[in-house]
């Protein structure tokens, strides 16, 4: 568990797991938790919030603990749509150089009569379908 010392309502250290010794204390880590809120030393509680960009941290110090807050917002709508639209670019992209590497020396082949014709539509087919995912 991790903690923080507090002092006139403001964080001195932590977060921190609790020293083994502080001031003239010694095996301060087994010190029971009320004398360690005594002492100023909080419980230092992680809430991870939810969303899918994260934008900053908040620290709340409260009678019985310390809570920092993560803070995630949620794509806007334009982020959805650049995102979407990058992502079939890059689609796009991989399944032409599919078909430069894999189709193209097919249908030269097909021109020359070393393939047929169904051979190359069938690597086209191919590549559509690998590309759809």
């Amino acid at each position: 568990m991790r903690y923080g010392y507090v002092v006139n309502g403001e964080i001195v250290e932590g977060p921190k797991a609790l020293p083994k010794s502080w001031k003239n204390i010694s095996n301060f880590h087994n010190t029971s938790e009320g004398d360690l809120a005594d002492l100023g030393w909080l419980p230092w509680r992680l809430v991870e919030g939810e969303g899918e960009f994260y934008i900053g941290t908040q620290v709340e110090i409260k009678s019985n603990e310390i809570v920092e807050t993560k803070q995630f917002r949620e794509k806007t709508e334009a982020e959805t749509l650049s995102d979407e639209k990058r992502r079939l670019e890059d689609v796009a992209a991989r399944r032409r150089a599919d078909y430069e590497l894999e189709a193209d020396g097919l249908f030269f082949k097909y021109q020359r009569g070393e393939a047929t014709e169904a051979d190359w539509l069938e690597k086209i087919e191919e590549i559509k379908v690998r590309h759809l995912k």
